[in-house]
């Protein structure tokens, strides 16, 4: 695992600063993907933007063409990039830049974001748009859990329970165990598990058929299991 190559991928915009959120960041930076098209006034910002990265002493910088309106296209190219990452630096982080490019790019790196561990979102706030900003910032976007999706990718059942409750918050101890087609036991087992992890709440007044209630946790790391399930 090489969770120390940290990896950012940010699109080319109508200026520099925005793409430049990268060494502000505050995070590690070994490499970086920059998306862009073919338009002339682009490619010579991405020249001036490469030149930039480079005084800053960051080790590879990859450009890649995309067209900034097609979503479809722009997500597999993401997901190709996270691919290709992880194959050459297993476990690296991924961090997405949203600040520059289309609103279409910035929904594209959101949702291939959501899709993959280890993966981060940021982007680059304007003292202009705060006036109780004292300079530019940049703002960490903080996604589900890692820990959490980690653990319910590796258990089948225990992630079978929690999708359960995709179309509502609240289940019954017995609905909830004729659902899972499991027995007591077992489901005891798995409930225990997802409630440790914060994900689930044991709710009711009888001991004996309590409630169940997903927890705000629990349906963000649910977006993200979904998410990855259609990847």
């Amino acid at each position: 695992m090489n969770s120390e190559y940290h990896v950012h991928i940010a699109c080319i915009g109508d200026i520099k600063e925005p793409t430049m959120a990268i060494v502000r960041s505050g995070t590690g930076i070994d490499e970086v993907v920059l998306l862009n098209n073919k338009n002339g006034e682009y490619v010579q910002r991405q020249r001036e933007i490469e030149e930039t990265l480079k005084e800053s002493f960051i080790p590879r910088i990859i450009s890649e063409e995309i067209d900034i309106f097609d979503f479809q296209m722009i997500t597999r190219k993401l997901v190709d990039i996270v691919k290709r990452c992880r194959t050459e630096h297993p476990g690296c982080t991924i961090h997405f830049n949203i600040t520059a490019g289309t609103n279409i790019v910035g929904s594209a790196m959101c949702i291939v974001a959501m899709r993959f561990q280890n993966t981060d979102i940021y982007y680059q706030k304007w003292k202009k748009h705060d006036p109780k900003l004292e300079n530019d910032k940049v703002i960490h976007v903080e996604l589900a859990d890692d820990e959490s999706l980690g653990m319910l990718l590796r258990q089948e059942k225990t992630a079978k329970i929690l999708r359960l409750f995709a179309e509502t918050d609240v289940i019954e101890h017995r609905d909830l165990l004729n659902r899972s087609g499991m027995k007591s036991s077992t489901l005891s087992y798995h409930t225990k598990k997802l409630t440790e992890s914060g994900l689930i709440n044991r709710g009711g007044s009888n001991r004996r058929t309590p409630t169940w209630n997903i927890t705000e946790k629990g349906a963000a790391v649910l977006e993200r299991i979904f998410l990855i399930d259609e990847h």
